[in-house]
Order: C-alpha cells, then sequence, then structure tokens
C-alpha cells in the first residue's frame, strides 16, 4: 500500500536491517544516505 521511511544510524546497513527484524518491521530495501559534516 502506502511506504514508510525510517532515519536509522549504524555500523552497517546489515546491522540496520536486524534491529528492524528483530523489533517486528522487517524490511527488503535499506538506501544508505551519505552523510558530509563541512
Amino acid at each position: 500500500s502506502g511506504k514508510v521511511f525510517c532515519l536509522s544510524s549504524g555500523p552497517s546497513k546489515e546491522a540496520v536491517m536486524r534491529v528492524h527484524e528483530r523489533a517486528g518491521h522487517a524490511t527488503a530495501e535499506v538506501y544508505e544516505v551519505p552523510v558530509e559534516v563541512a
């Protein structure tokens, strides 16, 4: 139906996916967004 976006910070894409899975909100897609601090 719809889409939900969740901003998460973690050591890796896989780690973020595991946390969501353990919370009962497994996801098939995770988009990494590079962050630059100037």
